[in-house]
C-alpha cells in the first residue's frame, strides 16, 4: 500500500498525545513551589544577670520572670527565618553585699522583636537538636515613664520533637542588650552597663 502525499502517519498523529502521557508523571512528581510556614506559641523563665547598672557597693538588677512569645516562621531550604515577638514584666531588685531586695511598684514590661536564622545541626534518637541566632530590638516601657529601645542579639538552643499535629520544642537561649536607665538616670558612682539574660523555653509549632 502506497502512502498518500500530504497524509500524516499513525505515529505522528499520536506524537502530541505520547508527549502529553510522557509530561504528566514528572509534572506530577515535582515539588511544590509554595514556602513552609508556621507559627509557634510560647512560654519561657527568663533570668536577668542585672538591669545594666552596677555601682561600687550595689547592682540594679531584675527579679526572675515569665515570657510570653509568638514567632511565625518560614523555612528556606535547610535554614529557617523566625520572626518573633515576646512580652514580659519584671520588677527592680537591689543587690548589697549584704542584702537584696526587691520593689514592688517598679515594674518594667519588655517588647522584644527578634529575627533568628535556626538550622537542624544534629539528631538525638527522634528529636532533632537545632541552633539559632540573630539581631533583637528591646522596646522597655517603664512604669511612669517613656518607652525605649534597645539593640542586642540572641542565640537558642533547640530541641524539636514531631507529637501529632505540632512539633515540641524545648531549649535554652541566651542574650545581651542595653537596659532601660539611661546614664543621665544613674546617681554618682553608677554605671551603665549590657544586660545579659538566660532563658529556658517551652513552645509548640504548628505548620501553616
Amino acid at each position: 500500500m502506497t502512502r498518500q502525499p500530504g497524509r500524516p502517519t499513525h505515529v505522528s498523529a499520536l506524537l502530541p498525545a505520547i508527549l502529553l502521557l510522557a509530561a504528566a508523571p514528572a509534572a506530577a512528581q515535582a515539588p511544590p513551589t509554595s514556602p513552609r510556614w508556621s507559627l509557634t506559641p510560647s512560654m519561657a523563665l527568663v533570668h536577668f544577670s542585672d538591669a545594666g547598672v552596677e555601682g561600687e557597693s550595689a547592682s540594679v538588677g531584675f527579679g526572675r520572670s515569665v515570657s510570653v512569645g509568638l514567632t511565625a516562621g518560614r523555612a528556606l531550604g535547610p535554614v529557617t527565618l523566625l520572626l518573633g515577638v515576646e512580652y514580659l514584666t519584671a520588677g527592680f531588685q537591689v543587690r548589697e553585699d549584704v542584702v537584696m531586695f526587691e520593689t514592688i511598684s517598679a515594674d518594667v514590661g519588655r517588647t522584644r522583636l527578634s529575627l533568628l536564622a535556626r538550622r537542624t545541626i544534629g539528631h538525638l534518637g527522634r528529636a532533632r537538636l537545632s541552633l539559632g541566632a540573630g539581631p533583637t530590638l528591646d522596646i522597655w516601657s517603664p512604669d511612669g515613664a517613656d518607652s525605649r529601645t534597645a539593640a542586642g542579639a540572641a542565640a537558642q538552643l533547640i530541641l524539636e520533637l514531631d507529637a501529632g499535629p505540632f512539633t515540641l520544642e524545648n531549649g535554652i537561649g541566651a542574650g545581651f542588650s542595653a537596659g532601660p536607665l539611661e546614664t543621665a538616670d544613674l546617681p554618682d558612682g553608677y554605671e551603665k552597663r549590657s544586660i545579659r539574660t538566660v532563658a529556658m523555653r517551652v513552645a509548640a509549632r504548628f505548620s501553616l
